[in-house]
């Protein structure tokens, strides 16, 4: 059967003004305010419980963009619950970031550390155009050094000032782009993160004998204790100083430098795993300080670079009583076996967990005990 145009046209105009009619409320242009802000006396709340004693929520970030469209890149974006957290780059933030920085903790009690490797004297602070023209990494590292003042044939002393140099420059750095405190990266056991100052050169032969017979230990222990001169709890800067990575191979008398010790314990699947890498602190620590100051200090992290593990919040995790959950709940749920309290829980590259949309992870407040 068949209609002719001027029906088809009828028909078709009548729905139009149907439609229009019926939906003439919701399209009206008028502003509507659709955010629900929290009263002052929620972000009052917030910043009184973040004050408290309590095991802390963690995370390394990266990609730190406030100026993005997405939430997922700024520091308001990430959960209230969220205590603190360490930025991955860049260790010099621009304007935009810092007023990020300043937002979220004034407004929610959030802190924002920067980390740093700890590799080579120079990394992050030396000028650019010191090395501007260097023709390879090698050379750029060589640079660096020299820079600093530490000569292929300096003497132990002048080894020595050079790095306690570098050491305030960087605790400069921090204080003046306001940051709450340094998180150092300490791996010298993987290659990516060999360096003159963690490691000799028979593990880094192409920069030759250049150490005048000090050791790693001392070198690293001249970086710290200078660093803890005006970061962390020797300090009484309320500025914090963080060590992370592996922990039980720090120079002893360094221990007590630092608020918090967190381990990378990836990919793990058992509470029973965390309380052997608490052990190992403890023991190699125990002169220093004893396993409840440590335990109290230490913060365990699951790592969620990868899609997948992030998606599930982590991987799977064999409570004590044999239940089954994701890692990241695990870890929260975790009690020590020394009795008390562990610092906290977290994880690396903490914002690909805004992608998650499996909705399946559940993650337990950390124990307040």
């Amino acid at each position: 059967m068949k209609m002719n145009r001027k029906k088809i046209f009828s028909a078709l105009t009548a729905v139009a003004v149907a439609l229009f009619c019926g939906c003439s409320e919701w399209t009206e242009p008028e502003p509507r305010d659709l955010t629900q802000p929290f009263p002052d006396s929620y972000y009052a709340d917030l910043k009184a419980y973040k004050a408290s004693d309590h095991s802390l929520a963690f995370g390394w970030f990266d990609g730190w963009n406030p100026v993005s469209a997405s939430t997922a890149m700024s520091l308001m974006g990430i959960p209230d619950s969220v205590d603190l957290v360490a930025i991955w780059s860049p260790f010099m933030p621009s304007e935009e970031q810092k007023a990020d920085m300043r937002a979220v903790r004034e407004k929610k009690g959030t802190k924002v550390v920067v980390t740093t490797l700890l590799t080579d004297i120079g990394l992050n602070v030396t000028p650019e155009e010191v090395t501007a023209d260097a023709a390879d990494n090698n050379e750029i590292i060589r640079l660096r050094r020299l820079y600093w003042g530490w000569t292929d044939d300096a003497s132990a002393e002048e080894i020595e000032t050079a790095i306690r140099k570098y050491a305030n420059a960087v605790v400069d750095a921090v204080l003046a782009n306001d940051y709450d405190g340094l998180d150092i990266d300490f791996e010298p056991s993987y290659a990516g993160h060999f360096g003159n100052i963690v490691n000799n050169y028979d593990r880094i032969p192409e920069q030759g004998e250049i150490y005048a017979g000090t050791t790693p230990d001392q070198r690293v222990n001249w970086f710290v204790e200078e660093c803890s001169r005006r970061l962390g709890p020797k300090s009484g800067s309320g500025k914090l100083l963080i060590v992370d990575g592996e922990v039980h191979s720090m120079p002893v008398e360094t221990i007590d430098c630092f608020d918090y010790f967190i381990l990378q314990t990836y990919t793990l699947f058992s509470q029973t795993n965390l309380d052997d890498r608490l052990s190992r602190v403890v023991s190699a620590f125990d002169e220093m300080l004893d396993a409840e100051t440590i335990t109290r200090r230490l913060i365990v992290t699951e790592n969620f670079e990868s899609a997948s593990i992030s998606a599930a919040g982590g991987i799977t995790w064999t409570l004590s009583d044999g239940t089954k959950v994701n890692s990241l709940q695990g870890m929260a749920l975790w009690e020590p076996y020394t009795g008390v309290r562990k610092g906290g829980v977290g994880a690396y590259k903490m914002q690909n967990d805004f992608k998650n949309e499996t909705a399946t992870t559940t993650i337990a407040r950390p124990s307040r005990r």
